[in-house]
């Protein structure tokens, strides 16, 4: 038996006005035998509960880089953008973004001062840097870089500020 398009159209207008009609509620309560083959037995069981595993990071040490990275370019953009930024996220990833924001992600400050070709340990104490930049603008680079590997100062070591100011 064929159906035309016209001919459904007025089947469904015939159920819909047939509906606005029946003001017996009582319908039977449907069961699930009453649909074939929908059971819920016809779908094969969900696999083991895999633990689920972000594939945008490889390692912990690579999701700390990553996100690293990502507050190195927040960074490089201005408070109007930033806040464009945050206005167009949803709340998931508002969260994310103040988390990567937040102090723990935020840029080590390195300070650094410039001795010629003389190369200074890391993790200085800002006071000695401050104390060497003091002698720099006294006595000159050149003169200070000298008296610091004279006073045993190397890229590893750095040397007493005594013993550097008593070679200038």
């Amino acid at each position: 038996m064929k159906i035309t398009k016209q001919r459904l159209k007025e089947i469904i207008k015939e159920e819909i006005a047939a509906e606005g009609k029946r003001t017996d509620m009582s319908m039977p309560a449907l069961s699930p035998e009453d649909f074939v083959g929908a059971g819920i037995e016809d779908f094969p069981e969900p696999p083991e509960e895999e633990p689920t595993r972000d594939r945008a990071f490889d390692s912990p040490l690579g999701r700390y880089v990553t996100l690293m990275n990502a507050r190195k370019k927040l960074n490089q953009m201005s408070d109007d953008q930033l806040k464009d930024l945050s206005m167009s996220l949803d709340a998931p990833m508002l969260a994310t973004l103040q988390h990567i924001l937040g102090p723990k992600y935020t840029p080590i400050k390195e300070e650094t001062v410039e001795l010629a070709e003389q190369r200074l340990p890391p993790n200085l104490a800002p006071e000695y840097l401050a104390g060497l930049r003091d002698l720099i603008a006294k006595h000159g680079r050149e003169k200070v870089a000298q008296a610091y590997k004279n006073a045993g100062g190397t890229d590893r070591v750095a040397a007493p500020m005594p013993a550097i100011k008593k070679m200038l």
